[in-house]
């Protein structure tokens, strides 16, 4: 108990600032059992009051302010108050739950220089009907053209906006190529995206 006062000691409160009718911060203490503290992410430290009407929440289940815990990011919905040290009124406290990055070997594409200076001046729609290793054969929307791209060894394969390997492709999937002529005449595939996110090519 008497760290948690020499800490809220240390603590910069915001007394003489509007408290604002919604805003984030870090819980800090439970003052008393009508007060709590939390430092939003402006910087500033209020002292907030509540009382049995005030809903506190977590993964959408009520809970009692006891249960908050240091470090908790918090979203209040408040008023201001006169009866409050810090001039707030808690109306609802909803606990926000963090979510970790889980890494995987799935990377979302971006490229730094593709806003720049796009790779490719042609780009293709169309049905796979034969993938290989350094091919790969499209069925256009009149049933009877088809064309042929190359497959370089640095072709992006682009699966619900994730980046994946090449060997994900398969026949049937409906794509968008993005491409260009070689020194050689022949039609390269600089990337080629399907599945949910798709967003259309401009060569």
């Amino acid at each position: 108990m008497l760290s948690a006062v020499f800490l809220l000691m240390g603590l910069p409160l915001a007394a003489q600032v509007q408290v604002p009718a919604f805003f984030r911060g870090d819980f800090v203490l439970l003052k008393s059992k009508t007060e709590f503290v939390v430092r939003a992410s402006d910087g500033n430290v209020y002292v907030c009051l509540f009382d049995e009407r005030t809903w506190f929440e977590r993964t959408q289940l009520r809970i009692n302010a006891s249960a908050l815990e240091a470090g908790d990011h918090l979203e209040v919905v408040a008023d201001r108050s006169r009866e409050s040290p810090g001039g707030c009124f808690a109306r609802t406290v909803h606990v926000a739950e963090i979510v970790t990055p889980v890494r995987s070997r799935l990377r979302p594409y971006q490229s730094v220089t593709e806003h720049i200076a796009p790779r490719g001046d042609l780009s293709f729609a169309g049905v796979v009907i034969l993938v290989e290793a350094s091919r790969l054969v499209l069925r256009q929307r009149n049933q009877s053209e088809r064309v042929t791209l190359t497959l370089r060894p640095d072709t992006r394969y682009v699966h619900d906006g994730i980046q994946i390997e090449a060997g994900e492709l398969k026949r049937n999937e409906r794509v968008y190529v993005r491409a260009g002529k070689s020194l050689g005449g022949e039609i390269e595939a600089y990337q080629i995206s399907w599945g949910e996110i798709l967003t259309p090519m401009k060569p």
